[in-house]
């Protein structure tokens, strides 16, 4: 191998592992994003029940299900993205203006 074939070779790496890096990192950026219900819930100033109810009734900010991993059974698990309950507060922001 030449001096110029293993800098070319090195470069290829750098940039292959410079991507899964990055895919890495948004792939943390979007799961630390990701709030369960209790946490959800929390960061609104209501019960998990009500979130529940809310989300029944199709009237609370928007919710996603996602894959379980083995840790959860293989469950289907509901997440509130940050965004999402942000968005919610500001179109409701009176604590009178919630839903029952």
């Amino acid at each position: 191998m030449t001096e110029l074939e293993f800098e070319t070779t090195c470069a290829e790496l750098r940039s292959v592992l410079m991507e899964a890096i990055q895919k890495l990192d948004d792939a943390a950026d979007r799961s630390s994003r990701l709030l369960n219900e209790h946490k959800a819930a929390k960061y609104l100033d209501v019960s998990p029940g009500t979130l529940r109810n809310w989300r029944d009734k199709n009237i609370g900010p928007r919710s996603m299900e996602i894959e379980g991993g083995k840790g959860d059974g293989g469950k289907k698990l509901i997440r509130y993205d940050i965004d999402d309950l942000d968005k919610w507060i500001t179109e409701h922001p009176r604590r009178k203006e919630l839903p029952k």
